[in-house]
């Protein structure tokens, strides 16, 4: 079970990150965390993309550490903080150089599998259990302290993230509305069949 949990966070994390960069690839918007980041890297210019990225999330991991839940964080907290912004950097940059110059309708096409393939992805990374991403801690911990709903803070955070993409010159566009509104239901879809193939729905049944 913890192996195929192991398995299931490395191949979600990793096949969330292509996504992400599919969606970049796209220029219909990002997803509201990685517009926020996009946001920060273009008023700052510094380093590359990844190597920002894991900037950002250590510092979230030390807000984190210092003041919330550390319980949530886990194997796949550092996992994700370490190849989520190279894994987008390369595929962004892989359909760049393969596609330059792609039609709309390209893109498109990428538009949908990207967010398919981030909804199924995602599901896996939680369905494994095996640790949160520094910022996916702010808004869990902020709702259980607070005592609202997880939504709305999960909505405050995404919103004061789309403000940062703004200010940094990162518009936020179609992409970004369908994963703040779709993304969580899509993933609650997506569960029971990630559950199967860890065995937890046998595990359940025999109780």
């Amino acid at each position: 079970m913890k192996a195929r949990r192991m398995i299931m966070m490395l191949a979600g994390q990793t096949l969330c990150a292509v996504s992400a960069g599919m969606l970049r690839f796209c220029n219909f918007g990002m997803d509201p965390y990685n517009s926020g980041v996009l946001g920060l890297w273009h008023m700052t210019g510094l380093l590359d993309f990844g190597t920002f990225s894991l900037i950002v999330c250590l510092l979230l991991l030390a807000i984190d550490l210092l003041f919330l839940d550390r319980k949530r964080l886990g194997i796949g907290t550092v996992y994700n903080m370490v190849i989520m912004g190279y894994v987008i950097d390369f595929t962004y940059k892989t359909l760049k150089g393969l596609l330059p110059g792609a039609s709309i309708a390209v893109r498109i096409i990428f538009l949908f599998a990207g967010l398919a393939l981030l909804c199924y992805s995602s599901s896996m990374y939680h369905v494994a259990d095996m640790g949160v991403s520094p910022y996916d801690c702010i808004p869990l911990s902020i709702s259980e302290r607070v005592r609202f709903r997880f939504r709305t803070v999960r909505l405050t955070s995404d919103c004061i993230m789309v403000l940062i993409g703004l200010i940094g010159r990162q518009m936020p566009g179609v992409t970004t509305i369908i994963t703040a509104l779709c993304l969580g239901p899509f993933i609650e879809l997506f569960n029971p069949l990630n559950r199967r193939l860890i065995g937890e729905e046998k595990k359940d049944m025999k109780k």
